[in-house]
């Protein structure tokens, strides 16, 4: 991947981060209760070398604090 898509990548993952937050505070989530992080790709859960691991690196995760 050359560095221009990987920067695109990266600010259009980016632009959900936000939006998920967004969303859990219309259903009634306290937003001084969310904490919003972009890992992109230093954390994988599954390998990028094949099109279903980098799928499947494409998420949104959300914990309890």
């Amino acid at each position: 991947m050359g560095a221009k898509v990987f920067i695109y990548s990266c600010f259009v993952f980016l632009a959900y981060i936000p939006a998920s937050a967004d969303k859990l505070v219309s259903f009634g989530v306290r937003k001084n209760r969310l904490k919003t992080i972009g890992y992109v790709e230093s954390k994988p859960v599954k390998p990028n070398d094949t099109d279903a691991g980098k799928a499947g690196n494409r998420r949104v995760e959300f914990r309890q604090y």
